[in-house]
């Protein structure tokens, strides 16, 4: 209240005068009694205005308003009130009578928000005791009038921090942040020019793109005096923000144009910086400052951090045309640098200059000596400053020894070390072997310089050129190679140059993902620059990316193999689902393990790529591989980015379209080898190793299809190294970030490496020697990484924080003896492995162990073993599909056993001993030898497959039948065996005559049943002809499952084929016509070529029936009704023997089979022609003359004719007759002896296959011979030529107990290349031998 100037009031007994301010601080509102008068906002001097107490705020739609509710008390200050109630009227309502959920905070705090523009009325009640109406009021209402307005539209354009920096006479940056990203309208002016409009920027400004942020603009152009430059910010749906201004400022004239110093003179860039190095022995730093022209009269003065870590400033000083010396506290001797600050002065202006000290490591001194201790002159004398050197010595130095100096040495001996050829001293000495001719060594100081001056030392050889490589782009990965097939990789020297031999040729990529590659060779003659322009891959349509279960070898991208499907976990509940074979048995047509993509399978076999459909197992689509694939096919495709990357052999990698099956490329590795290791996929590059014999790549391929034209093209390695390790089998690799982990193995099993690979270069970072033989994958588990060892030992690692092995915090191998070629299966802190041999952990021979991690240091121990039939070679696959519901997981491996058995383990934390329910769970339809992992996809479906080519599919089902009753003609269920639920076909024999059966099924529980058709458990079948097919269903809700029963009558075989090998499942097949059907009983069996012996296998429907083999005709020194024998092999499997009377000719033979009822009174007779025909014949040693591109063929033809021959690379799939005709060359062949030129050859292995067309027509079986490479003797370095590089390289690589190819080292054919072959060819070289 107030009082009027000419009026006066008594007031609680208080005079009040005219301008006095009147505080109530207690009042009466209907009827109740208050503690003090609430309001909003601030009460400054502890006096308030009441107008003020209806405060009043404006904010946007969804914009944070925050109100702090206070209160005046009767004697008291101000306070605030806790936990007060806060209400907000409707939208332009007048009583705030909305109770809301929201209370003030310990502060008296609140915050609320708008959805819509209007006008609300926010009101705060405080209690006595906060939240208790009865309690009594705290104090009157606090009331705040909140207009809300429509959200800004518009962006926003402000200033940054500077606005404007480096500015120079010329140019300057200026810095502003924008809300959204746009374009930047800009325009500079003179200060005193008129401000531009919006319209005007827009069509006189000049533009540059704007992000969401900091945005920074170098102008350039400008001139000295200040100026102005307006801007705004246009957001991409054309909004523009309001024109902002920025001052740029006069342009001082720089106090300090640069330095003088003996680690360079550089000038100071626009931020006033400037770096130079110092020479880490040296503590005296010192510099001569450099002023501009015409400048003087500069004070300075200098900053800097000690050494002992305490700011330094010095006096400022005048004299500046001299060197300030900082010889004290500034460095230490070693490679840590500093930053010296200088300040000048120049009347009112000060300007701050940085000078970036880094340090460069110098050697100091180099003495060598031969390996007797005799000193070697070099020459010139060393000295820091130079940087090559050479000497000479005599033959009779086989050795010597080198002992630089780092000066940082003397003071911090375990901060120094001396890198020689790479390998780091930590003494600074290095013994060198010498070969005959140059041998040069490269060194530096390594004590943590930011840079290193590289020194040379060339014994007896010239000096090398330097290759300077630059690349565009800038990043492409350029390698270059040394030796016709690129074995030894020419590494980059500190400075990125590479030294070559002059006028040698070296091979050279240069590949980045994107782009497409390069290859060719390189000589230099002197020092050279050269230039690689990438040109950028055609732009292709995206291929589908398609979704995948399982695809590659192992499941994840951590190389486990842990799916959440319910696969199958009890026998009876198995299904078989479809079973397919894809090829015949082992190299090249046993099948790879499959891949599950986009809800089909991939498999590869004899160079055919299959996409089968994942529910009945049928070929859907195919691909054609370049040649065949590996052997024994252990290793599937990978799938990635829409492709599969598939392994092939000869070092060959092809890449396919997923979806088409469409080649898309191909690699060919210089060193071939076998294609043995899993293919790893991140982020567009591929990377592998290759199993050679003379030398063994890891390579980095890009995935990129560089020409979608060619469905074949040659793929450029990105890089690849052959310094790993012997070689790669079975060893396939990890990625994370920054860096590749893989293994290696060689054969003799006595020493593989653990290597850390960069991923850019290819050069390793870490190479661990371990010993043993490793066979494994790298898997990933808890910041740690696994394999195992064929020594017996399972290895983990820890790798740091940057992603390197710790070899620091090493983990104590886990010892299970014997041998494994698993990768470790890891899964909730348990880790399961396959072993073979020796004794381990009570289970002797084979078996699965079952181990267990300490989560926290790493520790590994073993649970318990699982005993099996045969070597789990692989890995293991885990389900944990069942956790949740019982806290089990599941593991599956298969076994290299005649049964390919597969078994499973119920596992779970905490086991010491084997659940009853882990063992044997699954035994194919089709046994077989199995190198191969289980597969599963999300449906719980599992997938294997066994090294005959057959694939196999096993799902959960609900319904199955628990037994088969049948009766009548003395029935017998799958020859005698036990009831196999999990198999979809059986047969059911019965004697002859038997005109039915009654069939009686026993189902799971809850399963319909219907019998060809008719509801019922139970079912008369009538036999007609001597048979009947039975299809049985069985329903239960959505399960639905078929069984079919044939039933036959009399004797019976179930399978007739014929090889020319007694193996089951190897050699080559006979062609069997007409298809074999039970009840059929003549066939006949054909192949090309001269056989001495036929194998007849068969299996038979009764266990008990006999069967008796007897010659009709064409048997050798049997006569017509004499018995043959039958003969069961390892894995009861019967065959027959049959051999031809001639076998240098096409011949016939003629055998019967019969069998018979154990009571004899029932047979049936199957007669089997056995034919082989051959018209062309090869004598032993056929090929001759053999040289790089040609050779000579002799072959003899049984009568005249066109003789048809196709040359073609030794690993390539065999052409048939047809395509020999279509595709091969042709000359006329006179009966008897022919001779061949062969030319056009290259120098590897090739084979050449031939047919005969006769005068008739007649066209005979396809012959082929071997084409042997041209590799020499004795040509270690595979230059064609046979001298004492050879002899020198021989004695290497047996003193290192490398593995040399017979074919190349063992001179005196004794099967061996030692020491007594390097005698052998020292001897021939010295003679002139050739």
């Amino acid at each position: 209240m107030s009082i009027g100037a000419d009026s006066s009031a008594t007031f609680g007994g208080y005079e009040v005068k005219p301008g006095d301010n009147i505080t109530v601080i207690q009042c009466s509102f209907e009827g109740g009694v208050y503690a003090g008068f609430g309001y909003f906002g601030e009460v400054v001097d502890n006096t308030f205005d009441p107008i003020d107490m209806m405060e009043e705020a404006e904010v946007a739609v969804k914009e944070p308003l925050t109100l702090q509710y206070s209160y005046k008390g009767w004697s008291s200050g101000n306070d605030v009130a806790v936990g007060a109630d806060v209400y907000i009227s409707e939208k332009n309502g007048y009583a705030a009578d909305q109770k809301t959920e929201i209370t003030t905070d310990s502060e008296g705090k609140f915050t609320v928000s708008f959805d819509e523009p209007g006008v609300y009325l926010v009101s705060a009640r405080a209690y006595i005791e906060a939240g208790n109406e009865e309690s009594g009021r705290l104090a009157s209402n606090a009331y705040c009038k909140v207009t809300v307005t429509d959200a800004a539209a518009g962006p926003e354009l402000a200033q940054g921090e500077p606005p404007v920096s480096e500015r120079t006479a010329g140019s300057a940056k200026i810095t502003v942040n924008a809300s959204t990203a746009g374009s930047l309208y800009y325009l500079v002016q003179e200060s005193g020019a008129a401000a531009p409009d919006a319209a005007r920027l827009e069509s006189e400004g000049q533009t540059a793109a704007a992000v969401q942020g900091e945005n920074t603009l170098e102008l350039t152009g400008l001139d000295k005096s200040a100026q102005k430059i307006y801007l705004l910010l246009k957001s991409g749906e054309g909004t523009v923000s309001p024109v902002i201004c920025v001052d740029i400022p006069e342009a001082e004239e720089p106090l300090l144009k640069g330095i003088l110093s003996n680690g360079g003179n550089p000038e100071f860039d626009g931020s006033r910086e400037a770096a130079v190095t110092w020479e880490t022995g040296d503590i005296q730093f010192r510099l001569k400052p450099v002023f501009p022209d015409g400048m003087s009269d500069v004070t300075l003065s200098f900053r800097y951090t000690g050494t002992d870590g305490q700011e330094k400033v010095t006096e400022p000083t005048t004299k500046t045309n001299t060197y300030f010396w900082f010889d004290e506290d500034f460095l230490s001797i070693g490679g840590q640098g500093n930053d010296l600050t200088i300040i000048a002065e120049k009347d009112t202006v000060t300007q701050t200059y940085v000078v970036h000290v880094q340090r460069t490591a110098y050697l100091t001194g180099l003495t060598v000596q031969d390996q007797k201790g005799n000193p070697i002159a070099i020459s010139p004398s060393f000295s820091k400053t130079k940087t090559e050197y050479s000497a000479v010595v005599l033959d009779n130095v086989d050795q010597i020894e080198l002992k630089a100096t780092d000066p940082v040495e003397a003071v911090s001996p375990e901060a120094s070390r001396v890198l020689f050829n790479g390998e780091a001293s930590e003494d600074g000495s290095w013994t060198m072997n010498l070969k005959d001719g140059e041998n040069q060594v490269v060194f530096q100081a390594d004590n943590g310089a930011a840079d290193a001056q590289e020194y040379s030392l060339t014994i007896t050889r010239t000096a090398s050129v330097t290759l300077t490589v630059q690349t565009s782009p800038e990043d492409a990965a350029f390698s270059l190679y040394r030796g016709s097939k690129g074995i030894e990789r020419i590494w980059p020297e500190e400075d990125g140059t590479y030294k070559l031999f002059p006028d040698e040729a070296y091979q050279y990529t240069v590949a980045k993902s994107g782009y497409i590659g390069q290859s060719g060779e390189v000589t230099l003659s002197a020092d050279e620059t050269k230039t690689f322009t990438l040109e950028k891959a055609p732009e292709t349509e995206p291929l589908p990316q398609l979704d995948a279960d399982y695809p590659g070898f192992r499941a994840g991208d951590d190389n486990q193999s842990v799916v959440s499907s319910k696969t199958p976990i009890t026998k009876e509940t198995i299904e078989v689902k479809w079973e397919r074979q894809t090829g015949d048995y082992v190299s090249p047509t046993s099948g790879t393990t499959p891949i599950i993509v986009d809800d089909k399978v991939y498999t590869i076999s004899k160079g055919v790529v299959y996409m089968l459909d994942k529910e009945t197992g049928e070929v859907l689509k195919t691909g054609s591989a370049v040649q065949a694939s590996a052997g024994f096919n252990l290793l599937p495709p990978t799938y990635a980015d829409g492709m599969l990357f598939v392994l092939l052999d000869n070092g060959v990698i092809q890449c396919f379209n997923a979806s088409t099956l469409e080649s898309l490329w191909v690699y060919r590795d210089p060193l071939g080898g076998g294609c043995n290791s899993s293919i790893r996929y991140d982020d567009g590059y591929i990377y592998l190793g290759f199993q050679g014999y003379s030398g063994s790549n890891f390579v980095c391929l890009s995935v990129t299809d560089e020409d979608p034209s060619s469905t074949t093209e040659e793929k450029v390695a990105v890089w690849r190294n052959s310094g790993l390790g012997e070689t790669f089998q079975w060893n396939g690799a990890w990625t994370n970030e920054e860096y590749v982990f893989v293994t290696t193995t060689n054969a003799r099993k006595t020493n593989g490496t653990l290597c850390c690979v960069d991923k850019i270069t290819g050069k390793a970072v870490q190479k661990i020697e371990l010993g043993e033989s490793v066979r494994s994958d790298v898997s990933y588990y808890n910041g740690r990484i696994y394999f195992t060892t064929q020594s017996g030992n399972l290895y983990s690692y820890n790798l740091t924080k940057e992603g390197i092995l710790d070899t620091e915090n090493l983990i104590e191998p886990l010892y299970f003896g014997g041998a494994s070629t698993s990768t470790p299966a890891v899964y909730n802190n348990r880790v399961y492995i396959g072993y073979s041999g020796g004794e381990s952990f009570g289970a002797e021979g084979y078996g699965i162990l079952v181990g267990s991690i300490d989560p926290d240091t790493g520790a590994m121990s073993a649970a318990y073993v699982v005993p099996t039939d045969g070597y789990p070679q692989t890995s293991g696959l885990i389900t944990k599909g069942y956790e949740e519901e019982t806290g089990y997981v599941y593991v599956y491996f298969l076994t290299n056993s005649a049964h390919g058995t597969l078994y499973m383990i119920k596992d779970k934390a905490g086991m010491t001993e084997a659940d009853p329910a882990s063992g044997v769970f699954y035994t194919p339809n089709h046994e077989q030898y199995c190198i191969a992992s289980a597969v599963a996809d999300s449906d719980g479906n599992i997938y294997m497959k066994n090294d005959s080519a057959w694939q196999f599919v096993i799902t959960r089902s609900e319904t199955y039948l628990k037994e088969i009753q049948a009766t009548g003609g003395n029935a017998v269920l799958d020859g005698g065996k036990d009831f196999n639920g999990s198999l979809r076909d059986h047969t059911i024999t019965v004697d002859a005559g038997t005109e039915s059966i009654n069939l009686k099924l026993t189902p799971s529980d809850g399963a319909e049943v219907r019998i060809n058709g008719t509801a019922g458990s139970t079912q008369e079948i009538a036999l007609t002809d001597g048979r009947a097919e039975i299809q049985v269903q069985l329903t239960k809700g959505d399960s639905y499952r078929v069984y079919n029963f044939t039933v036959l009558s009399g004797p019976t075989l179930t399978s007739l084929t014929v090889t020319n090998n007694p193996n089951e499942g190897m050699g080559t097949a006979f062609t069997v016509s007409p298809e074999f059907e039970p009840m059929s009983t003549d066939y006949t069996a054909g192949i090309a070529t001269v056989q001495s012996s036929g194998y007849i296998w068969f299996g038979q429907l009764n266990a008990s029936d006999t069967l008796k083999a007897v010659a009709v005709s064409g048997v050798s020194g049997k006569n017509e009704g004499d018995e043959l024998k039958v003969t069961t092999n390892y894995k009861g499997n019967k065959y027959i023997s049959v051999s031809f009377e001639d076998r240098t000719n096409a011949a016939t033979a003629v055998v019967q089979l019969i069998v018979s009822s154990a009571d004899g009174s029932q047979t049936r007779s199957y007669t089997v022609t056995l034919n082989t025909k051959v018209q062309l014949t090869l004598a032993e040693g056929a090929v001759t003359n053999r040289k790089s591109s040609s050779a000579d063929l002799t072959v003899s033809a049984g009568q005249a004719g066109e003789l048809y021959y196709l040359v073609q690379a030794a690993d390539a799939e065999a052409p048939d007759a047809d395509r020999i005709q279509s595709e091969g060359l042709k000359t006329e062949a006179a009966a008897g002896s022919n001779r061949l030129a062969l030319t056009g050859l290259s120098r590897d292995a090739m084979k050449v296959y031939m047919v005969l067309k006769t005068e008739n027509d007649g066209v005979s079986a396809v012959c082929s011979a071997d084409i042997p490479t041209s590799v020499m003797l004795g040509d270690l370095n595979e230059d064609g030529e046979v001298d004492i590089t050879d002899v020198v390289q021989l004695l290497d690589r047996v003193a290192a107990g490398e593995a040399v190819e017979l074919s190349i080292g063992d001179m005196n054919g004794d099967g061996e290349v030692d020491i007594t072959d390097v005698v052998q060819l020292l001897d021939q070289v010295a003679a002139g031998e050739k």
